[in-house]
């Protein structure tokens, strides 16, 4: 197969060619000049109608979650955020302890109270308790224990402390040094970076990095990180 002619009804120029082991195909908006590029086994191939459509379906979803603010990287953001919120409460000693699912689709966090300025990693249970744990890939069927996933952040710090009470008092304890460095951190990786220390099941690694990839971001570990243990 090889075709290289422009779709009039679509608005698409169309290019395929034969490449080793199955075919090359290039599709271009002749509008907007965005392409869809890529390579595929020829029983696997798709008709360029197709998956143009398709692209442009998965294109408007994403669009679609992105406005009501329920992708991934937005509600794990507003969870940072939080924190955050929770720090200038006096809420100093609260920390989140994030990693990344080892199929890399979910972010999952721990939020649990320092004790003398060190983590703890106990088994941890929903509820109140040493702490509390999720996990979040995006979408509207996502679930915050304690709130909406489309909330807003006052609601959510409201939420999380009527929620958990027994956790958010032991929280409040003067922690300076770990509340300076989630600041800066915040900063760092503003507007969306999502925050991970490590895959899940995974070694810690040596620095705090994030999931932007237009970010080339390393921070030191926080204050009082201490190794988990396995989740």
């Amino acid at each position: 197969m090889n075709q290289d002619y422009v779709d009039d009804e679509l608005g698409w120029h169309i290019r395929v060619r034969p490449s080793e082991g199955g075919l090359d195909y290039a599709y271009t908006n002749l509008a907007t000049g965005e392409t869809i590029e890529g390579w595929a086994m020829k029983e696997a191939f798709l008709p360029p109608r197709e998956e143009i459509a398709r692209h442009v379906a998965e294109k408007n979803r994403y669009a679609e979650l992105r406005e009501a603010g329920v992708l991934g990287c937005q509600i794990s953001r507003r969870i940072m955020e939080m924190v955050a919120l929770l720090h200038e409460r006096g809420f100093e000693s609260l920390y989140l302890d994030p990693v990344m699912a080892p199929h890399g689709m979910c972010w999952r966090y721990v939020i649990g109270a320092m004790v003398e300025g060190t983590w703890l990693h106990p088994d941890c249970g929903f509820g109140e308790g040493a702490c509390v744990r999720g996990s979040i890939c995006g979408g509207h069927d996502q679930e915050i224990l304690w709130a909406k996933c489309t909330d807003g952040l006052v609601a959510l710090a409201d939420g999380f402390l009527s929620s958990y009470l027994s956790l958010a008092a032991s929280a409040r304890q003067a922690n300076a040094k770990y509340v300076a460095w989630y600041r800066e951190m915040l900063e760092a990786t503003g507007p969306e970076g999502v925050l991970i220390f490590s895959c899940e099941y995974g070694p810690d690694h040596e620095y705090a990095f994030t999931l932007d990839e237009r970010k080339d971001f390393r921070m030191a570990l926080p204050p009082g990180f201490v190794n988990r243990t396995i989740y």
